[in-house]
């Protein structure tokens, strides 16, 4: 028994009537169960965006010194976090 997988079509993105696109969902957001979920992972949602402003700022001091040292570059990308 052989598995055949057929391509995928081409990517068309003339329908696109922006960047990304809006997905529709059956998701009430203004359940109470949404909003008692939305407010439980507001805390993992802090401290993810702290960990990033930390890594974007090019870390602590020493760490920036010790990769001047060895020569190495210190390339921190444009990072926006947006809820």
């Amino acid at each position: 028994m052989s598995l055949q997988i057929s391509p995928l079509p081409p990517a068309s993105h003339d329908d696109m009537s922006s960047e990304f696109p809006i997905v529709p969902t059956a998701i009430d957001t203004s359940s109470d169960s949404y909003t008692k979920n939305r407010n439980d992972w507001e805390k993992v949602l802090e401290k993810h965006e702290e960990a990033l402003r930390w890594c974007i700022s090019e870390g602590q001091d020493k760490y920036v010194k010790r990769h001047i040292e060895r020569g190495m570059l210190l390339c921190i990308p444009p990072l926006t976090v947006n809820r």
